[in-house]
C-alpha cells in the first residue's frame, strides 16, 4: 500500500431520547457522554481532544444525535480524510453515490459528507479546519 489509509475515528448514532441513549452507553460501557449542542452527545470511548477526536491510538469515538426521521435510522461509522471534495469523486467512480455533500457545520469547523457504498451501506467522511 503506497497511500496512507484514512482513519475510522468516529460514529454517530441515532437515538429518540437522546439522553436516554447517553445514559445507557454511560452505565453499561462507562463512556463519558459531554453534551455536544442542541440534541447531541459525544460518545467518548477514548480520551479525546477538544472536538471528541480520539488522542489514543486505534481508538473510537461518536456522538448521539436526536433522530431526525426514518430517513436516520441507522449508525454511521465516520471517515477522516483530508479532503472531501476529492474523496467523494473517488467514491463516484467506484460505484458509490453521494447521499449528502459537503456540508459545513461552522460552529465546530467541520466538514462532513454522508455516501452509500456499492453495497447501499451509509458511511460518513469529515475533516476538521478545512470548511470553504
Amino acid at each position: 500500500m503506497t497511500k496512507t489509509a484514512d482513519k475510522v475515528s468516529w460514529f454517530e448514532m441515532p437515538a429518540d431520547d437522546v439522553n436516554r441513549a447517553s445514559k445507557f452507553y454511560s452505565k453499561v460501557f462507562n463512556w463519558a457522554t459531554p453534551p455536544m449542542g442542541n440534541d447531541a452527545t459525544f460518545a467518548l470511548t477514548v480520551a479525546a481532544d477538544n472536538n471528541g477526536n480520539p488522542t489514543e491510538v486505534g481508538g473510537i469515538n461518536g456522538g448521539f444525535h436526536k433522530r431526525q426521521g426514518d430517513a436516520d435510522a441507522g449508525s454511521v461509522i465516520n471517515i477522516h480524510v483530508e479532503d472531501i471534495d476529492a474523496k467523494l469523486g473517488e467514491v463516484v467512480a467506484a460505484g458509490g453515490q453521494i447521499i449528502q455533500p459537503r456540508t459545513e457545520v461552522g460552529e465546530y469547523g467541520l466538514s462532513m459528507a454522508l455516501f452509500s457504498d456499492t453495497e447501499g451501506n451509509v458511511m460518513g467522511i469529515y475533516n476538521y479546519g478545512a470548511a470553504k
